[in-house]
C-alpha cells in the first residue's frame, strides 16, 4: 500500500479495504443512491450524517431516455463496512458550499471520491451524443443534487459526502460597509475560530483571526470587495466560503440609440441596420472606489483580451453573404471608437460584383455610425489617387446621398498612399485596447476565392498597427485625404 498525504487530501493508488478507509467515528447511518444506465451502474453516492432518514424507506424510479433507460435506487444502510467499491484512486478532502462537486447548496461537506480511471465511454458520449449526456445530467441532479455538467468525469466514480453541521448568515453592516455581520444559525461543534481574509480584486488587504459567538461583527479598516471566510472547530475546517461579495455599487455602460436606419444590400436579399449608439456610464451606489475599480476593470479587460480565444474564419467561393455577415459583426462591435482598414484595392470596383458590391461593403462597414472609419488604399501618385477616388465616389454616390438626406454621416475618411503594401488588415481601437484582423484578400473579392479572416494576438496586432501607421500613413506618403460628404 502506498499513500501520500497532502494537507486534507489523500491520494492513493492501492485498493484498500473500505473499513480501513472510512473513519470509524463516521461509520453510521448513510443514504445510498445508485444510478444505472441500461442496467450498468454509472454512479453511486453515499450521504453520511442524515440520522433522521427513515430506515425502511426505499425509492426506485426509472425513465426512458432518448437512447436507453436510466434507473435510480435509494436506500438506507448502517455503514460502509460491507460495501464493495472498485476503484483506482482515492481522493479525500473538504468542499466549501459553492464547490462544483458539493450537492448541498448552502452546506459545506467532507468528501471522498473513489475514482475509476477508465473514462473512454464518457469521452465518446460527450463527442457523439451530447443529448444523452444532458439527459443523464438532468436525471442525476434531480435525484441527488449533484451537477454532472460541472464534473463530467465523476461518472463511474463513487462519492461519499458528509455535510458539516454548521450554518451561518453573512450580511454587510449598514453603518459601515467595511464591516461584516456573521450570525451562526446552527452549530453542533461548540467553540468556533474564524479566519477572514478581506480582498480587493484578489489582493488580501486585511486578515482577521478571532473566536466568534452566535453574533459577531468582523471589522476591517480597509476597503474591500470580496472576503474569504473559514471556520474551524478544534483545528478542523467545518465551514468555508470563498470570494463572498456584496453589491455595493452597480456600474452600467448604457447605450442610447439616437439614430437607426435600415438599408437593403444590392447583391443580397438581406438588409442591414445602421445605428448611432452613444454610451453613458452610470454608477448606482457607493462611488468612493469608482476610480480604483475602473483601473482593475481595465486591467482585467486587457488580460482577457490577451488570453481569450481569437476568431478565425475561412471564406470559400460563393460565400459572399457569409463574408458580409462577418464584417457586419466586426464593424458592429460597440466597444471601440475607431476603425482602420489597410486594403490596397479597397476602392477598386472592377472585380466581380462591381459597383453593387462596393456599395454593400460600405453599408456593412458603416453599421456603427458613431465609429470613425479610416480606409487606406494604394495609389502611385496624387493624380492617380484623385482619379481613382473620384470614380469611386461616383460609384457610391447613391448610397451617400441616401444617408445624406437622412442627415447621417457615415464617418468615413479615405487615405491614398504611394507607399506600396500587400497584406490587408482591419483594426478596431479604443483608449485601452486594439483588436486586429488579418484578411486573406481585398474586400472587393471575398467570396470569389478561398481566403481567411484571422484575428491576431493583441500585442502582435499593436506592433503591426504602429508600423503601418508610422510608415504607410505618413506625410511623406499620403497623397489624398478625403471624406464622403
Amino acid at each position: 500500500m502506498f499513500q501520500v498525504k497532502l494537507s486534507r487530501n489523500i491520494y492513493s493508488s492501492a485498493k484498500l479495504p473500505i473499513a480501513d478507509i472510512v473513519k470509524q467515528e463516521r461509520c453510521h447511518f448513510l443514504i445510498k443512491q445508485q444510478f444505472f444506465y441500461n442496467d450498468q451502474e454509472i454512479m453511486r453516492i453515499y450521504h453520511d450524517g442524515f440520522d433522521d432518514y427513515p430506515r425502511h424507506r426505499t425509492i426506485h424510479h426509472e425513465e426512458k431516455l432518448s437512447s436507453g433507460t436510466i434507473v435510480f435506487h435509494e436506500s438506507w444502510i448502517d455503514n460502509l463496512d460491507s460495501e464493495v467499491i472498485s476503484y483506482d484512486f482515492l481522493v479525500e478532502g473538504f468542499l466549501p458550499s459553492q464547490h462544483d462537486k458539493n450537492p448541498y447548496g448552502t452546506l459545506c461537506c467532507d468528501y471522498k471520491e473513489f475514482i475509476t480511471e477508465e473514462k473512454s465511454w464518457i469521452q465518446e458520449m460527450l463527442s457523439t451524443n451530447s443529448q444523452l449526456f444532458n439527459e443523464i445530467s438532468d436525471f442525476l441532479q434531480k435525484w441527488s443534487g449533484f451537477n454532472l455538467r460541472k464534473s463530467p468525469y465523476t461518472l463511474n466514480n463513487v462519492l461519499v459526502f458528509t455535510p458539516t453541521k454548521i450554518e451561518i448568515e453573512k450580511t454587510l453592516s449598514k453603518e459601515n460597509e467595511r464591516n461584516l455581520h456573521l450570525t451562526i444559525l446552527r452549530n453542533d461543534y461548540g467553540e468556533i475560530t474564524c479566519i477572514a481574509k478581506f480582498k480587493l480584486n484578489h489582493i488580501v488587504v486585511d486578515t482577521k483571526l478571532i473566536s466568534i459567538q452566535q453574533h459577531h461583527l468582523l471589522e476591517s479598516n480597509r476597503d474591500w470587495n470580496t472576503v474569504d471566510i473559514e471556520l474551524y472547530s478544534n483545528n478542523r475546517l467545518v465551514y468555508a466560503y470563498y470570494d463572498l461579495s456584496f453589491i455595493k455599487s452597480i456600474h452600467i455602460n448604457m447605450g442610447v440609440i439616437s439614430r437607426q436606419v435600415e438599408v437593403p444590400l444590392q447583391l443580397s436579399n438581406k438588409t442591414i441596420t445602421l445605428k448611432k449608439v452613444a454610451y453613458q456610464p452610470i454608477v448606482i451606489g457607493e462611488k468612493h472606489l469608482e476610480q480604483l475599480n475602473s483601473y482593475f476593470y481595465q486591467e482585467k479587460l486587457l488580460t482577457r483580451r490577451l488570453t481569450q480565444g481569437r476568431r478565425f474564419e475561412f471564406i470559400t467561393k460563393g460565400q459572399y453573404e457569409r463574408a458580409l455577415e462577418i464584417f457586419g459583426e466586426i464593424a458592429g462591435l460597440h466597444d471601440f471608437n475607431e476603425m482602420w482598414i489597410y486594403d490596397p484595392y479597397f476602392i477598386d470596383y472592377r472585380p466581380k460584383g462591381g459597383k453593387a458590391r462596393i456599395n454593400d461593403i460600405l453599408k456593412v462597414l458603416g453599421k456603427n455610425i458613431r465609429l470613425k472609419k479610416n480606409i487606406v488604399f494604394e495609389a502611385d501618385s496624387e493624380e492617380v489617387a484623385r482619379q481613382q477616388f473620384e470614380k469611386f465616389r461616383e460609384a457610391i454616390k447613391d448610397t451617400v446621398e441616401f444617408f445624406k438626406k437622412r442627415k447621417i454621416d457615415l464617418n468615413f475618411t479615405f487615405y491614398g498612399t504611394k507607399e506600396h503594401f500587400h497584406d490587408r488588415f482591419l483594426f478596431l481601437i479604443n483608449e485601452y485596447s486594439l483588436k486586429t484582423f488579418m484578411l486573406g484578400t481585398s474586400f472587393n473579392s471575398f467570396g470569389d476565392n478561398y481566403s481567411a479572416i484571422i484575428e491576431l494576438d493583441p500585442l502582435d496586432g499593436k506592433k503591426v498597427f504602429d508600423i503601418l501607421n508610422k510608415e504607410i500613413v505618413s506625410r511623406n506618403h499620403i497623397v489624398l485625404s478625403e471624406g464622403l460628404q
